[in-house]
């Protein structure tokens, strides 16, 4: 249970680069010691607002950002994140997690947002955790989470190379992002029992969005895929949007402000530090059966030596983190820390 702590009138002011970070207040774990610092970060679209957890440690600490997934994903991530963060916390990492663009106490609009970005967003928060005084600047990472994973792709495109990088449910690790959503929309319509004709029509509904997106505008037949698709029983919420319902000025549709073709299985295959992938065998949001395969023979190919890749035949797309969490994922994670020196082993 996090206790409150009395806050004082004193805002102390730290500039760590580009980053202003501030405490707005202090919470302490009476259990075991960790503390949980409120922070505000200026970011490139504004304030950020974030929390950082601090272990139980009078010795510098390795540290880990997390990434969030897609939409309005704020600090805690429905819980999710704030999971993360308290295992991480209390196995022995400095925690920062922040609240995407436009949620929380972050200024911005993350529907505008291109990865890019995003991965600024996320390379300001690396900066800022490697910059405190009780973290081992050579020991900070990544991890992210769906999403999440395109976004640390980004990361480390523009140049920022953390010690270590952890991918969970990443379809990032595999596909473009046009392959992930067209996946999630077939597993909905499969769920719900829709029949080849329904999964055929909606499948070219979205090829043809994603076919106008990519010739600017001119549409072929998008539309006429659309109806063709509703004729076959798809609903409405599982196709794209008609011709004049894109919105090419404001650019605040996902599929406008993402690179749908973004698929960053090369930036792994670059990547020379530590690198953990873990999926859920029961996860029906990520293709997990085609992005495994194709990440593995990527990184067997590359320079990268030091990376491990695992899937969790029980686990779900959030491991159940913010209900009662894969107990074989957090062994997983807290094993791979131990031997990479970034906890204390038990």
């Amino acid at each position: 249970m996090m206790c409150p702590v009395k806050k004082t009138d004193l805002i102390q002011l730290v500039f760590l680069g580009l980053a202003l970070i501030h405490w707005n207040g202090l919470a302490l774990a009476a259990e075991n010691g960790q503390r949980e610092l409120e922070l505000t970060l200026a970011g490139p679209a504004g304030k950020i607002g974030a929390s950082l957890f601090l272990p139980a440690s009078s010795s510098k600490s390795a540290g880990v950002v997390l990434v969030g997934r897609s939409g309005a994903s704020d600090r805690n991530g429905n819980g999710v994140l704030r999971a993360q963060a308290e295992f991480f916390a209390q196995n022995g990492l400095a925690v920062l997690t922040y609240d995407k663009r436009g949620t929380g106490k972050s200024e911005g609009n993350w529907k505008k947002a291109s990865f890019k970005d995003l991965a600024a967003d996320a390379a300001l928060a690396l900066k800022a955790l490697s910059e405190r005084p009780e973290v081992d600047a050579n020991r900070v990472g990544v991890w992210g989470i769906s999403q999440g994973g395109w976004v640390i792709a980004e990361l480390l495109s523009a140049g920022t190379n953390p010690d270590f990088v952890i991918l969970a449910s990443a379809g990032a690790a595999g596909i473009s992002l046009a392959e992930q959503f067209l996946h999630n929309v077939i597993a909905t319509l499969k769920a719900d029992g829709a029949d080849h004709q329904a999964l055929h029509r909606a499948e070219m509904a979205w090829k043809a969005l994603y076919q106008n997106i990519r010739n600017a505008g001119i549409p072929p037949g998008l539309d006429q895929a659309i109806e063709a698709a509703r004729r076959h029983g798809v609903a409405s919420d599982l196709l794209p949007p008609k011709d004049e319902d894109i919105r090419w000025t404001n650019m605040d549709q996902w599929f406008l402000a993402l690179d749908i073709d973004y698929n960053p299985v090369q930036v792994w295959s670059s990547y020379q530090g530590s690198f953990l992938a873990a999926f859920g065998g029961a996860d029906h949001s990520t293709p997990v059966a085609r992005v495994v395969p194709r990440l593995q023979s990527t990184l067997q190919d590359g320079p990268a030596a030091d990376y491990e890749i695992h899937t969790i035949p029980a686990a779900d797309h959030t491991f159940s983190l913010a209900t009662q969490p894969n107990e074989e994922y957090l062994s997983l994670l807290r094993g791979w820390l131990e031997k990479k020196g970034l906890i204390p082993a038990n």
